[in-house]
């Protein structure tokens, strides 16, 4: 004898009887976005059924049995269709991941001991080395700008960029954040190479931006 759920399975499973079970699929696209992006789903059941999403989103709702809806996720959500008929229930998930760009700008430092650094008179440079899986590949450089009160030449990823101690530059915006970073300042009075006063190391801000 069949109970209850194993009582529904075998009616949908009956070849006479599976025009009352339902189904549903949903999708998403894309599954990776930078946070606010659009993304599209598309379903495709057998009746009409509700459409909702974790965490929740208050324009979702009752759907028709087929359909599109573009949304905007803010964080990394899961969306869910759930379609009913006489004989069962079926629910259709997918999952959109979602890149989130740090509010505040991340240090890069790069200390005078590491490979392709190095001081001449009047002049000090550093190499810093970011890995590729240190930050996701779509979030790129928005603007560099100075972290210890110094002015700066920096170059990355073939470009250079030249920063006052109070102004950020926009001129490596939309480079990965990964990969070699050279940082070159003026020595200051008193600061001379090969003894303590000159700095062990140089450092400068990364403010990030979302690149789809």
């Amino acid at each position: 004898m069949l109970l209850g759920g194993a009582f529904v399975r075998a009616i949908c499973l009956s070849s006479l009887l599976a025009v009352g079970c339902a189904t549903a699929a949903l999708h998403a696209k894309p599954e990776i976005v930078c946070a606010g992006r659009t993304v599209r789903l598309t379903w495709d059941a057998s009746g009409s059924g509700e459409l909702g999403a974790e965490p929740a989103d208050a324009s979702l709702g009752d759907v028709a049995a087929s359909g599109t809806r573009s949304v905007r996720p803010k964080a990394t959500t899961t969306y869910h269709l759930r379609v009913g008929s006489p004989f069962s229930s079926v629910t259709s998930s997918t999952t959109v991941k979602v890149i989130a760009v740090p509010e505040l700008p991340t240090p890069i430092r790069g200390a005078f001991a590491d490979e392709g650094s190095g001081c001449a008179p009047g002049r000090i440079w550093v190499t810093a080395r970011v890995p590729a899986d240190a930050w996701d590949s779509r979030l790129r450089v928005n603007f560099v700008s100075s972290a210890d009160g110094r002015a700066y030449r920096v170059e990355h990823a073939g470009r250079a960029a030249e920063l006052g101690v109070d102004t950020p530059s926009d001129e490596l915006r939309d480079l990965p954040i990964s990969g070699a970073w050279k940082l070159e300042t003026a020595l200051r009075p008193g600061e001379v190479c090969g003894e303590s006063s000159a700095p062990a190391s140089l450092a400068v801000n990364v403010g990030f931006v979302c690149a789809d």
